[in-house]
């Protein structure tokens, strides 16, 4: 490859061009001063005088040539002293010319003749250096160097000879393709050059040098001369040919910091072209403008040597493909293997959208696995979605889709790893990493618990993949499922068939303890209990050895052994330090039932205190509070009893989240109910006593319970109690009450009309207690007050946000409270809610769930109305018909579910022209004298009279 050289511009004025001129002028004068005065010969010197003079003025070498050719045949063998130093010049500048008009092996063999000629001659040092030059530009590289070298020890030469005599010594050794022999030379055309150009040309090509070699540590102080307005660096293609495969060495070898730094130093090829093309136009216009004023042949030499380098260049960068793509995928991916994952995403993306076909495919690849190393996943699961969607049988769609799984799966969003890679496995049935995703799925499934889903999809991955390696935990989560979702039965053979199959698994402890719990589950309890004790024997250092003890316990009270479960659950909850603080306090609490069962009230004080002493975090104080209060009144102790409830409110009411406070509050008030009146009287004193005590502490919480409770004193009169529960009713007292307190202040601001007030305080025990029985009151207030409010607006939207309010409440209910009578409530509110929205579906099946349950028998009749209604509004009379006469059959006892069901049967009947048997079923519902009496009554005997006509 052609290397381009730099001019140096700047060097010679055009005074200085003109001095040159001038010089070369005076030679030929001194010819003919010093020339024979013969009249022929004379007239042809003074003619060839003129012609070289001005030829040379104007720079025009060819035509010269002949000229001072003429003039050395004629003079140029002259012995006369004077003639011979006069005609020094015209020996001099006939190599000139001839070197300027390309003649380089005769430009050679004159400046040969002049150093013969003229050994100490005045031009001496410069002729040498253009024999040099004329040997390189005819190729012959090795004698070039010589005549170079030679020069620089035999002459002296100013700074800017020696730059430009190192320039060509580099030039041959970079046209020979010796880098390593140029570093040399160029360092010292660095440290001699006067102009930017030369200068800046060096630096680029000793960086290419440095380059070639990897070594980047004599690099570092030449970047910021590469990066300079111009630089050669722009257009050199041999520069970022070297940096792009030093780069690619750098980062094959690991260096990855090394190896994006080497590749930012590339520039890209197209504008590599333009600059090139730019400078290109620049350097000819100068040459234009140089040749315009003659005078500075060398500096117009070097100045077309250039040009013709550039030339090259640019034909050569027309051979090479566009590597701006791969340098910008080198560069992202240097970003990414040295962590800088924002860069690299932020690259990759931008390739994405201006690569096409399998480059755009593989940025965007690249810019998820960027992505995944940032948190938050946000901009991860998006750029897997459009990859998803963009290369559904794209070469990475595997990977990105198992990612983004497991991603789901790290953060614990089960709902989305199943929904995620349940659309995956539509998308590619034969994805590479199919069990892979099933195994997530179910698993997945298992953590929402969802049981059933889970063990479908466990055992579909053994039968479809049964020599996976995930055969051995799909095994272990198969059994988990079963056990979980109560098929016991069919959960013992997976632990059976892991213990067996894989006896070295790390699952093999656990499996023989959830063994056990299968027998448990299936009431074995001889044989559960038995598992249970080798599995003591065989892992006494295992995480569930606790767990196994309080088994045995629950094992010893199903068999009827008291007192040996006693003791397991105080050996589970005192002998291990590993019990998770839910079984932990199950062992409490089951001990404390046995032993109140057993009217074992020494027993339990004993056994509580010890639970109070320990205090485990997460523990219910409160509730041991409760009992020990009980074992003390039971063996005697009434008034120890009430002091001890006392006490602990006092020490535990300040805190309004300690919900067991407020059980033992009423637990106190039953008591002191309870006891004899001098019993009484000394108990509510204290407690005022306390309450006097709270207030001198300033103790807010404390305060509010135990003025809640004095309204029960019997001594406490109807305007005192009035006056109480005003004194709660206040704003600022919101933050501080406990949930007792709570609901009394809910209760009475309903009371007293005060709606407003309810709703702040509904919203605050929401908040404060969210899924407690008494978030469950302050749902169903705030969702009759939104149905309220809806009726009452007259505005369309309002209407709407107020039902949609009421709905989510009742649709909490409903799920959190699901066993509960309000959520039976709340499924006939919802089903009327839905229904004035003429969502028929959703009504239907919200009335359809309070019949499942027959704990909601009351509510039945409501519910099947609510059937016939939805049925009625949708034009379904037969259907509506069924559900209305189900009513008063079967549920006449419910006379105004009978009476509003026996008239809207009847208008049932009508609207199917079935007028006669409309006119039975009004006949007979007016023959009850109950329902006869009913508001329904009047509108059924208006119907009758209009059947009848």
């Amino acid at each position: 490859m052609v290397l381009p050289s730099m001019p140096r511009s700047g060097s010679h004025s055009v005074l200085g061009r003109r001095v040159c001129a001038f010089r070369a002028v005076l030679s030929l004068v001194a010819l003919l001063f010093f020339f024979p005065r013969q009249a022929g010969a004379q007239a042809s010197v003074n003619e060839l005088r003129q012609s070289a003079t001005m030829k040379l003025a104007r720079g025009a070498f060819d035509g010269a040539i002949p000229d001072l050719q003429k003039l050395v045949e004629l003079i140029g063998d002259s012995k006369d002293p004077r003639i011979r130093a006069s005609m020094e010049m015209v020996f001099y500048e006939l190599g000139i010319a001839r070197f300027f008009v390309g003649e380089f092996e005769k430009s050679e063999a004159a400046f040969r003749d002049y150093v013969k000629r003229y050994p100490a001659g005045q031009k001496i040092r410069s002729a040498n250096v253009y024999i040099a030059d004329s040997l390189r530009f005819k190729g012959k590289l090795r004698q070039a160097l010589d005549v170079y070298t030679a020069a620089l020890k035999k002459h002296e030469y100013d700074n800017e000879w020696k730059a430009d005599i190192y320039c060509g010594i580099a030039r041959c050794h970079l046209a020979d393709g010796n880098w390593r022999a140029a570093v040399e030379p160029l360092r010292q055309v660095i440290e001699l050059a006067t102009d930017y150009f030369t200068h800046n040309w060096a630096c680029t090509l000793l960086t290419t040098s440095h380059l070639k070699d990897l070594d980047l540590d004599k690099i570092y102080l030449l970047v910021p001369f590469l990066l300079r307005p111009h630089s050669f660096a722009a257009h050199s293609v041999a520069f970022n040919m070297a940096a792009m495969e030093a780069g690619d060495a750098l980062f094959q070898e690991e260096k990855y910091r090394d190896a994006l730094w080497v590749h930012r130093l590339v520039f890209p090829r197209d504008l590599v072209q333009a600059r090139s093309e730019q400078y290109l136009d620049l350097l000819r216009r100068r040459a234009d403008r140089m040749r315009e004023t003659p005078g500075d042949p060398r500096g117009l030499m070097r100045l077309q040597e250039s040009i013709g380098e550039l030339e090259e260049e640019i034909k050569a960068l027309g051979q090479i493909e566009n590597y701006d793509i791969e340098l910008h995928f080198r560069i992202s991916r240097g970003y990414m293997e040295m962590f800088r994952f924002w860069e690299g995403r932020e690259l990759f993306l931008y390739l994405h959208e201006t690569c096409t076909g399998e480059k755009s495919e593989e940025a965007l690849y690249m810019a998820f696995r960027c992505s995944s190393n940032l948190q938050p996943w946000d901009r991860a699961y998006q750029i897997g979605e459009k990859y998803m969607e963009k290369y559904p049988a794209g070469e990475w769609f595997d990977l990105v889709t198992l990612a983004m799984g497991q991603m789901y799966a790290k953060q614990q969003n089960w709902l989305q790893v199943m929904k995620h890679l349940t659309r995956v496995l539509e998308i590619k049935p034969k994805h590479q990493s199919a069990a892979e995703c099933m195994f997530l799925i179910g698993y997945a499934a298992f953590m929402e618990e969802m049981f059933a889903k889970a063990t479908v999809t466990f055992k579909q991955l053994i039968e479809i993949f049964p020599e996976n390696e995930l055969a051995e935990p799909t095994v272990y989560w198969l059994g988990m499922s079963l056990l979980f979702g109560g098929q016991y039965a069919e959960a013992a053979p997976q632990f059976d068939r892991l213990t067996r199959q894989w006896p070295n698994s790390m699952y093999v402890e656990d499996s023989a303890f959830r063994r056990a719990v299968c027998d448990y589950g299936l009431s074995l309890f001889e044989e559960s209990g038995a598992r249970l004790k080798t599995f003591g024997e065989k892992y006494p250092k295992s995480k569930l050895a606790s767990e196994s003890v309080m088994m045995l316990g629950d094992i010893a009270g199903a068999t009827g052994q008291p007192k040996e479960a006693v003791k397991l659950y105080q050996g589970a909850m005192f002998d291990y330090d590993d019990l998770n603080i839910e079984y932990y306090n199950h062992c409490a609490f089951q001990a404390g039932r046995v032993l109140a069962d057993e009217e074992d009230w020494v027993g339990i004080r004993s056994h509580f205190q010890r639970y109070l002493d320990k205090n485990k975090e997460g523990s219910n104080l409160p509730q041991a509070l409760y009992w020990i209060g009980k074992a003390l009144w039971n063996t005697g102790e009434h008034e120890g009893a009430l002091r001890f409830y006392r006490e602990g409110v006092e020490k535990y009411g300040k805190d309004p989240k300690a919900i067991g406070t407020d059980f033992i509050l009423e637990e106190w008030i039953a008591l002191a109910k309870r006891g004899d009146a001098g019993l009484q009287q000394k108990a509510w004193i204290d407690m005022r006593r306390a309450l006097r005590d709270a207030k001198a502490r300033n103790e807010t919480t404390t305060i509010l319970r135990l003025t809640w409770a004095l309204q029960y004193d019997p001594e406490t009169k109807h305007g005192e109690r009035h006056e109480l529960i005003s004194s709660l009713l206040k704003d600022e007292n919101l933050q501080a009450a406990g949930p007792g307190v709570l609901q009394t202040m809910l209760d009475s601001a309903m009371d007293r009309k005060q709606p407003e007030f309810a709703e702040k305080v509904a919203n605050h025990m929401i908040a404060n207690f969210t899924e407690t029985d008494y978030a469950l009151d302050a749902r169903m207030f705030l969702a009759t007050r939104a149905i309220e409010q809806a009726k009452a607006t007259k505005e369309m939207t309002a209407a709407e946000k107020l039902y949609e309010e009421a709905i989510k409440h009742l649709g909490v209910i409903r799920t959190v409270f699901a066993m509960t009578d309000q959520a039976a409530l709340a499924l006939n509110l919802l089903g009327k809610l839905h229904m004035q929205q003429k969502k028929y579906k959703e009504a239907d099946e919200a009335f359809k769930s309070v019949l499942g349950v027959k704990e909601w028998r009351a509510l039945w009749p409501e519910a099947l109305y609510g059937r016939g209604e939805v049925a009625f509004e949708q034009r379904k009379f037969a259907e509506a018909t069924a559900y209305y006469e189900r009513i008063y059959l079967m549920y006449s006892n419910y006379k105004e579910w009978s009476a509003k069901a026996y008239l809207r049967r009847a208008e049932s009947l009508k609207k199917l022209f079935q007028y006669e048997k409309a006119t039975e079923v009004i006949e007979e519902m007016l023959k009850d004298s109950d329902l006869a009496k009913l508001p329904e009554a009047a509108s059924a005997r208006t119907l009758l009279s209009t059947l009848k006509r």
